[in-house]
């Protein structure tokens, strides 16, 4: 487990989805609960019966200025670059200070399709060359699914903690909506539709955030959004592919241990409930468990209602979306702090929480 004793701040987010070009549109609009979901004009599910010639349409969650047709590593670079773009922009980071961070990125879950295109070597380097930004020469990438991000993030800390860097940017870029993908979704009784109510809504999403320590924002002059306590993972020992309900062990645990410390109770949950029955299950159990560290009237956020399942993405949106959250208002005090927030790994063991609060 990661704890902030050196007051490591989030200074910028970004985002793009279904809902909303930047972060303060998505946000805006996962409050509002607008949802970006219609149906896939070229994709349809399979019929329940082999032999049966209905097909079932396919409802997913795009975002709009990404052609339907748009296929490889080309879908996800028109999903990041504007996302990269936007977290510089809003960290106010200057062109020649890019050399002095790290940039950690989490991409799709590695299967036949996405391992070809090779997205450990060359996408890094795609996405800096067209955003328009002075190359990163510190840069990893990570195939783990939601909790991905989070992972990353205590990686950020830790680099950050031992000067390998002055600044961390941190996020996760996926699709769901590529053929190979639907069609291997589908045969699993994955994807909702009206054959199966047991499923998600595939979605695809970029989102980044900007990571320092708060001496280091200072000394830039930048208002940071939000603090990060602690950031926490656990492992399940009855993972999804073992056909077995979730123990609630790994996400428990995760919780647990980024709630060590904390003063107050979480007054905001910020959940990657897909509407799986499997993640709602293992919360339920969770969230009995941790309930000494639950605030008796706390929120619970489930924003894929709004976007879909952006599987990689998924943890940076939900830390732009508490980061915004909890960003100084003049006009009234945060009341939504902290904030817990928590992914799971469905491809794996691995269950992530995070605690995030207030900068006072």
């Amino acid at each position: 487990m990661i704890e902030n004793s050196n007051q490591y701040v989030i200074s910028g987010i970004s985002a793009i989805t279904s809902v909303g070009g930047n972060a303060a549109q998505t946000c805006t609009a996962i409050h509002a609960k607008i949802i970006g979901v219609g149906k896939h004009s070229l994709y349809r599910c399979k019929p329940l019966y082999p032999n049966e010639e209905k097909a079932f349409p396919l409802f997913c969650s795009r975002v709009p200025f990404v052609a339907e047709e748009q296929v490889g590593a080309e879908r996800l670079l028109q999903l990041a670059v504007p996302a990269l773009r936007e977290v510089v922009a809003n960290a106010k980071l200057d062109s020649t200070e890019l050399a002095y961070g790290k940039l950690l990125l989490a991409l799709p879950v590695r299967d036949s399709l996405t391992a070809s295109w090779r997205l450990e070597d060359a996408f890094v380097p795609n996405l800096c060359q067209r955003a328009g930004i002075y190359p990163i020469a510190q840069w990893q990438v990570k195939f783990g699914g939601r909790t991905s991000v989070f992972e990353l993030l205590a990686e950020a800390c830790q680099a950050l903690e031992q000067g390998e860097c002055e600044f961390c940017i941190v996020g996760g870029v996926d699709s769901f909506l590529f053929k190979h993908r639907l069609d291997e979704l589908d045969q699993n009784w994955l994807l909702r539709s009206k054959k199966n109510v047991d499923g998600f809504i595939p979605g695809e999403a970029a989102s980044f955030i900007f990571v320092e320590k708060a001496a280091n924002a200072n000394r830039r002059g930048v208002s940071s959004l939000a603090r990060i306590d602690a950031v926490a993972v656990g492992e399940e020992p009855n993972s999804a592919d073992t056909g077995r309900k979730s123990s609630g062990v790994g996400l428990t645990n995760a919780i647990q241990q980024v709630a060590t410390g904390q003063a107050r109770q979480f007054k905001t949950v910020y959940s990657d409930l897909n509407g799986e029955s499997y993640l709602a299950f293992e919360w339920g159990l969770a969230q009995v468990r941790a309930l000494d560290h639950l605030n008796p009237s706390f929120e619970l956020l489930h924003p894929a209602e709004c976007y879909g399942d952006v599987g990689a993405a998924t943890g940076a949106l939900l830390l732009t979306l508490a980061a915004y959250d909890l960003r100084p208002k003049e006009y009234a005090p945060p009341k939504r702090q902290p904030a817990l927030l928590f992914a799971s790994s469905l491809n794996r063991d691995a269950r992530a929480a995070a605690s995030l609060s207030a900068i006072e």
